[in-house]
């Protein structure tokens, strides 16, 4: 099938996806491709969720509020998951927004904003979070979109966390890794990085942290790190560990 292939779009779809099946979007997706992308008939837009992969579909009829397209051949690309979590407490809105974007790029599995006592805000737009992961998605070339949990406090989460996944979190009291030897066995690849706010964990929160045998404390270095630079520092740490050990 000749197609315009000028730009490759992604674009996540929830819909059952197949060999030959036609697909209507709805009015915010042809928004997007119409007037975002600039997107005509004859266009190839490459559809995919977690549930059936990816597909190379073409754009049939473009109108107004619906598109339709149809889908002529399966795509090769898949995707290997990092049994990684983030929690993170709330910060800013727009540094929020980097945290989920840059997650999703580091192939976080599911996110978890949470409360803590030094939280910068107290709500959280849950609409926007899953938008930003989903472009997050379909532009790193993820086939999935990380899921992401409803706010609640650190104590509540911790209190009915599984123990036999590990957190990791940055103490900013630790200079020296100590836990070094211990976060390189396997068992720490399926693993969370625990991302304070600005200004750190209070001491209650810090001698709580402790009472979790599953809660372990590591050191990003001597400067102290914004909570939107220690995310990416922590998971691009986990990334390694958890890529040595798929590659061993």
């Amino acid at each position: 099938m000749k197609t315009k292939l000028n730009k490759m779009i992604r674009l996540y779809c929830n819909q059952k996806l197949s060999l030959n099946k036609t697909i209507v979007l709805r009015k915010n997706d042809t928004h997007y491709l119409k007037n975002v992308m600039r997107c005509k008939e004859n266009d190839q837009i490459n559809l995919f969720n977690e549930n059936d992969k990816e597909f190379f579909s073409i754009i049939l009829k473009i109108q107004k509020d619906e598109t339709t397209l149809k889908i002529f051949e399966p795509s090769k690309n898949t995707e290997i998951l990092n049994d990684i979590f983030l929690v993170f407490s709330l910060v800013k809105k727009n540094k929020i927004d980097f945290i989920v974007q840059k997650a999703t790029e580091l192939g976080v599995k599911k996110i978890f904003p949470i409360l803590t006592e030094r939280s910068s805000i107290r709500d959280i737009n849950m609409n926007r979070m899953y938008a930003i992961a989903r472009e997050a998605s379909e532009q790193s070339n993820r086939i999935s979109i990380p899921e992401i949990s409803d706010l609640q406090t650190m104590q509540a989460l911790l209190k009915k966390w599984d123990k036999y996944r590990s957190i990791l979190y940055a103490d900013e009291i630790l200079k020296i890794n100590k836990n070094l030897t211990i976060l390189n066995k396997k068992n720490f690849v399926k693993s969370s990085l625990l991302i304070g706010p600005e200004g750190g964990f209070s001491l209650e929160e810090n001698e709580m942290l402790k009472t979790f045998k599953f809660v372990f404390p590591i050191s990003f270095g001597k400067t102290i790190l914004r909570s939107d630079t220690a995310a990416i520092v922590g998971l691009s740490y986990l990334n390694i560990i958890n890529s040595s050990y798929k590659i061993n």
